[in-house]
């Protein structure tokens, strides 16, 4: 696992546990969520600490005693328990006087439209999770619940080709998820860069569908590796619609396989002529940038593929029929 991914992961879990908000017990933990995970209290019971009117919130977002200062004022105990005032069927209030009309008596319609929406029981206090069916708490439910809200919903399974190095298979990944930073990419995630034309042509802003298909140096690759293929083209297709073509194409499926390790050793090696030509490095010229995704396929093949051994001079020639 990629450590940056780990220390995600690690980082999601410690804020989901343990930033809790003490009064309300509202998990904050998981930013960017607007409807936040809470914890119930199930209350009256003859153990409840929750106090009808005064200091805590059970039933509204601000203590009783503050939104019907009126009804506080004229509460025989001011420190009573839900429980004094419930006895299983309904409520029984103790008040220093008569209410009758008067503002004190539309405050007294409001509370009990309030605690209309409450749940009261005579057992023990409880604690109830919002997410799951049954009231219990479930880390799977949990889980689950996390994950359609935070992780990415894409069209294609998340792949890996075992004829490939894992450092291409996590590059093709993140060009699948379309993290890679090219210089569209950067300026949207707020780094300061000094352009976001194209590092390879200068003509167009730098992003996948034309660094990998559309930039004139992509195109004739492209030209190059269908015609030693010996295959049509599969035209302009964004990076991310490339292997459903391969999967779709009509070839065998040895032949589909070949196919996709060569497809991986264009976008690695296009990325790193374009990595070298940001940096200024010589490592690899232009014109030999051919001969590199022939050269590295053909050793990812051979190294990686035990059942059959396949010479160079047959990957030369016809890469697809060497299975």
């Amino acid at each position: 696992m990629l450590v940056t991914v780990a220390k995600s992961l690690e980082t999601l879990r410690s804020n989901f546990f343990w930033v809790v908000r003490k009064r309300t017990r509202s998990l904050r933990g998981l930013s960017g969520i607007k409807s936040w995970l809470r914890v119930k209290r199930v209350v009256s019971g003859s153990e409840v600490c929750y106090i009808v009117l005064t200091t805590d919130c059970w039933v509204d977002a601000k203590p009783l005693s503050i939104r019907f200062p009126r009804l506080y004022a004229l509460e025989g105990d001011g420190r009573c328990r839900v429980a004094d005032r419930w006895d299983g069927s309904g409520w029984r209030w103790q008040w220093q006087r008569s209410l009758e009309g008067g503002r004190s008596f539309a405050d007294f319609q409001a509370l009990l439209g309030l605690l209309d929406e409450v749940g009261c029981t005579l057992s023990s206090d409880t604690w109830v999770w919002g997410l799951s069916s049954d009231d219990g708490f479930s880390i799977a439910e949990t889980r689950r619940w996390i994950d359609d809200r935070v992780l990415p919903v894409g069209l294609l399974k998340t792949r890996w080709c075992v004829l490939v190095p894992r450092k291409v298979n996590i590059f093709i990944w993140r060009l699948l998820l379309d993290r890679l930073p090219t210089r569209e990419r950067l300026s949207v995630w707020g780094f300061e860069i000094e352009s976001i034309m194209c590092s390879v042509c200068g003509l167009v802003t730098e992003h996948l569908l034309h660094l990998f298909c559309q930039c004139e140096v992509a195109t004739s690759i492209w030209d190059h590796i269908f015609r030693w293929l010996q295959i049509p083209s599969f035209g302009v297709l964004h990076p991310k619609e490339v292997f459903g073509w391969i999967e779709e194409c009509r070839l065998r499926s040895n032949q589909r396989k070949v196919l996709e390790v060569v497809v991986c050793a264009a976008l690695w090696i296009m990325w790193r002529y374009r990595n070298d030509v940001i940096h200024e490095s010589r490592k690899m010229r232009k014109g030999i940038i051919l001969d590199c995704i022939k050269e590295f396929s053909f050793v990812w093949f051979h190294n990686r593929h035990n059942k059959v051994v396949v010479s160079w001079t047959d990957w030369l020639q016809q890469p697809l029929n060497v299975l």
